[in-house]
């Protein structure tokens, strides 16, 4: 299986070595330890990440930060859209995201 990515603007990995890169254009691909590409998160869960500039991943969920949208979208390890933040709730422009 290729990988096709655009243009890699982030990456992520969790401690089971899942990659997860935010690529402009596709949002978030999820790779498994092998490089071998599982899914693509803004086809399974319909969130529109256009530019996901940061993106991190901890043992339940993965974060990711659109400049384009000014949000913040956390998602599920299978790709679903589970919550988020925009600029209702004050992020412009989100540039990166860690968790802890």
């Amino acid at each position: 299986d290729v990988i096709r990515l655009r243009r890699p603007i982030s990456v992520a990995v969790d401690e089971k070595g899942t990659i997860f890169v935010g690529d402009f254009g596709q949002g978030i691909v999820a790779l498994d330890p092998n490089g071998k590409r599982m899914w693509r998160f803004s086809s399974v869960s319909g969130a529109a990440l256009a530019t996901p500039v940061g993106v991190a991943a901890d043992s339940k969920f993965v974060y990711a930060t659109d400049t384009t949208t000014n949000t913040l979208t956390v998602f599920d390890k299978e790709g679903h859209r589970l919550t988020g933040l925009g600029p209702a709730d004050g992020l412009k422009r989100p540039v990166g995201v860690a968790v802890d």
